[in-house]
């Protein structure tokens, strides 16, 4: 029988500290709210300068309320000192969810005060505590693998790379990178001067101009860390080609929208086109 996803685990960024929640005895609330960007004017109503965008979401607020059963008191009073040090300790962490299918999300957050912990006259000399953890999360949920793919691309065409999650996949936690490398050798290499590289459905385009790709050639396209990178040995050393880059209107370099995206790529003769990103929830 599997379980609903449900606060697996608190782990520390680098990994030296983990808090691992009790199943069975707790319950999870997740809220979130969004920032109203309204003002009022003269006549009915409010001005929403969002227009028909979505809302700016505010942080996300995940409580989590566990009972600690223990069979002496002072085990219980011992696993919440624990609990209460280890929280604090972390500090900014990456807060786990578990999947009912056992793949898992993550998000960074930290707690937004020290758990509290409960005793009445009822449970005083028993050992069990129920405690109170509230996490303010500062990010999207992110799948903890990243998702893959890649294609071959010999004559200019279109293809199509359906994203993850629900929504957009952009950002540096996001981690979106496409790779172009060269299948052919000679000066012509497998990509020409001029690599146009257009989504349809977010209608972002990128034009990079470098010189044609040998046998050796890749350009790397970071567009979590907004960087572009041209290599001629096979991806030992990369060189920036930032400046030889033209975006369309879009900010940045290139995201992916939820579900299918429709890409195509010119100025392309025989090359493998490949990425990798981090599914992105809300």
């Amino acid at each position: 029988m599997t379980t609903m996803r449900h606060p697996e685990k608190f782990v520390a960024l680098d990994a030296s500290l983990t808090y691992t929640f009790p199943l069975r005895k707790m319950e999870w609330e997740a809220a979130q709210s969004v920032v109203g960007s309204y003002s009022s004017g003269i006549g009915h109503f409010s001005f929403n300068h969002r227009g028909n965008a979505p809302a700016f979401l505010d942080d996300g607020m995940e409580t989590i309320r566990l009972l600690s059963v223990q069979s002496t008191t002072a085990l219980a009073e011992a696993d919440m000192d624990d609990l209460r040090a280890k929280l604090w300790r972390i500090g900014t962490g990456y807060l786990y969810l578990l999947n009912g299918d056992g793949t898992r999300r993550w998000s960074k957050a930290r707690i937004d005060e020290i758990p509290r912990v409960s005793v009445t006259g009822d449970n005083a000399n028993f050992a069990y505590l129920p405690a109170n953890i509230s996490f303010r999360r500062l990010s999207f949920w992110q799948g903890e693998t990243a998702d893959t793919g890649s294609r071959t691309i010999t004559t200019s065409g279109g293809f199509t790379i359906t994203a993850l999650g629900n929504v957009p996949v952009q950002g540096a936690a996001a981690a979106l990178v496409f790779r172009l490398r060269s299948n052919a050798a000679g000066a012509s290499g497998g990509f020409g001067t001029t690599v146009v590289i257009t989504n349809s459905t977010t209608g972002e385009v990128l034009t990079i101009v470098a010189s044609s790709g040998g046998v050796n050639g890749e350009i790397k396209i970071d567009c979590g860390a907004n960087r572009i990178y041209r290599s001629d040995d096979d991806g030992s050393t990369y060189t920036s080609i930032w400046s030889s880059t033209t975006p369309g209107n879009q900010r940045g370099l290139m995201t992916l929208a939820p579900g299918a995206n429709s890409f195509t790529v010119t100025g392309v003769t025989n090359a493998d086109l490949s990425w990798s990103y981090q599914p992105t929830y809300l």
